[in-house]
C-alpha cells in the first residue's frame, strides 16, 4: 500500500511539471505560424509533418519501453521536446518549422503512454482510472499559469517567447523527474516470456482481432480526425470573432475548468462501457454544432467549454476500457499502436480538413456533424447487440 502512495503522488507531481511545462504555447502555437506571413493551410502542413513522425515512431517508443523501461522512454522525451521547442524558438521559415516539428514528434511519441502504461502496471485496472481523472484535474490546474503567462507574453512580446520558456523549461522538468523516479523499478517482465511476445507487430494483431481493442481503434481514428480543425482552429476563430488575442489565456482558464470537470466526471462513471463512450462523443459533436453555428461570442465559448468537457470524459473512458483487454508486458507497446492512430487520425483531418474549406468555421461544422452522426448511427447498433 504505501509503495502504491508513493507512485500515485509521484505520477502527480510529475504529470504536473509536464503539463505546466508543455502549457505556455497553448494560444501561440498556431498565431506564431501566422505571425511569420504564412496562412492557416500551410500551419495544418506544418502540424500534418509533426502527426506523421509521432505515427511513425510511437509504436517504435512503445516496442522501446517495453524492451528497455517505461520510465527510461518517458524521461528522453523532454530531452526531444525541449529541442524541438527551442528549434521553434529560432525558426522564421517553413523548413525550419519542420525540424522543429519532426524533433517535438519524436518527443511527443516517447512520453506517449509511457509513463501511465507503467503505472497501470504497478497499480492496477480501477486504481489507475481513478489516478488519471484524478492527475487530470489537478495537472490542468496546474497548466493554468503557464498558458495564461504564454498568452500575455506572446500577444505583447512576440510568439517566438514562449517557445523560448517552453524548451529551456523541459530540461528542468527532465532532471526533476529523473530524481522523482531513481527510487522506483522499471516494470520487469515474466522470465517465462518470449522475445516474440513484445513487439509491435503483435499488438497490431491484437489490437486487429480483439473485438474491444479492434473497436477503441476506430473509435481514436473518428475522433482524432474530427479533432483537428478543433485544435488547430480555436485561437484564430476565437481570436477573429472578438478582434483581439489577449484574452485568449482567459479562454484557456475555462477550456481547463472544463476538462476538470470532465475529469470529475469520467472518476465518477468508472470505468464505463461502449454506450457512455459513444454518448460522450455524440456531445461533443453537439457542442460543437453549437459553436459552429452561432455568431454570438458567448454561445460559441459555450458549446466549445461543452466539447472540453466531454473530451476529457471520452479520453479518459477510452483509455481505462482498451487497457482492461492488455497485458502487462505489451502494455506500453499496444497502447503505442492505439496513440499511433490517433497521430494517424489527426494527419488525415488536417490534411482533409485543408482541402474541404479555408473557412474554419465550416470545417468544424462537417466535423461535429461527422461525430454525431457517426456516434447516433453506433447507439442504434449496440441497442441491437
Amino acid at each position: 500500500m504505501k509503495q502504491k502512495n508513493e507512485i500515485t503522488k509521484t505520477f502527480i507531481v510529475i504529470k504536473s511539471l509536464e503539463k505546466f511545462t508543455m502549457s505556455f504555447i497553448t494560444s501561440s502555437y498556431v498565431l506564431f505560424i501566422l505571425s511569420h506571413g504564412y496562412e492557416l493551410k500551410d500551419a495544418n502542413l506544418v502540424n500534418a509533418f509533426f502527426m506523421t513522425v509521432a505515427f511513425l515512431f510511437d509504436p517504435i517508443s512503445g516496442k522501446l519501453a517495453d524492451k528497455i523501461g517505461q520510465k527510461t522512454v518517458y524521461l528522453s522525451s523532454f530531452l526531444f521536446w525541449g529541442l524541438g521547442t527551442l528549434v521553434y524558438f529560432r525558426s522564421t521559415t517553413f523548413c525550419w518549422f519542420l525540424v522543429a516539428e519532426g524533433t517535438a514528434g519524436i518527443g511527443m511519441a516517447l512520453r506517449s503512454e509511457a509513463l501511465e502504461s507503467w503505472v497501470r502496471n504497478q497499480i492496477g485496472a480501477d486504481e489507475t482510472h481513478k489516478l488519471l481523472s484524478r492527475s487530470s484535474w489537478i495537472t490542468n490546474i496546474v497548466s493554468l499559469p503557464s498558458a495564461v503567462i504564454g498568452a500575455y507574453i506572446g500577444s505583447q512580446y512576440g510568439h517566438q517567447y514562449p517557445w523560448l520558456i517552453e524548451g529551456s523549461l523541459s530540461f528542468v522538468t527532465f532532471l526533476m523527474s529523473l530524481l522523482l523516479l531513481r527510487k522506483f523499478k522499471e516494470y520487469k517482465h515474466p522470465e517465462e516470456l518470449k522475445i516474440e511476445d513484445i513487439g509491435v507487430k503483435k499488438a497490431i494483431a491484437e489490437t486487429i482481432h480483439k473485438a474491444e481493442l479492434r473497436w477503441t481503434a476506430i473509435v481514436v481514428l473518428l475522433l482524432s480526425f474530427c479533432y483537428a480543425p478543433f485544435n488547430m482552429f480555436w485561437s484564430k476563430i476565437f481570436s477573429d470573432t472578438s478582434g483581439s488575442e489577449g484574452w485568449l489565456g482567459l479562454l484557456w482558464v475555462g477550456v481547463t475548468l472544463s476538462i476538470i470537470l470532465g475529469a470529475n466526471i469520467a472518476n465518477r462513471l468508472g470505468i464505463s462501457s461502449k454506450r457512455t463512450i459513444v454518448l460522450s462523443i455524440v456531445g461533443i459533436g453537439m457542442g460543437i454544432l453549437v459553436a459552429s453555428t452561432w455568431t454570438l461570442l458567448p454561445i460559441m465559448v459555450a458549446g466549445f467549454l461543452v466539447h472540453e468537457v466531454l473530451r476529457e470524459v471520452a479520453k479518459l473512458q477510452i483509455w481505462s476500457y482498451s487497457n482492461l483487454y492488455t497485458e502487462n508486458h505489451n502494455r506500453s507497446t499496444m497502447n503505442s499502436v492505439r496513440s499511433s492512430l490517433w497521430f494517424l487520425g489527426n494527419l488525415g483531418g488536417l490534411l482533409a480538413f485543408a482541402l474541404i474549406s479555408s473557412n474554419p468555421l465550416f470545417c468544424w461544422l462537417i466535423a461535429a456533424l461527422i461525430l454525431i452522426g457517426a456516434g447516433g448511427f453506433e447507439l442504434q447498433r449496440l441497442r441491437k447487440e
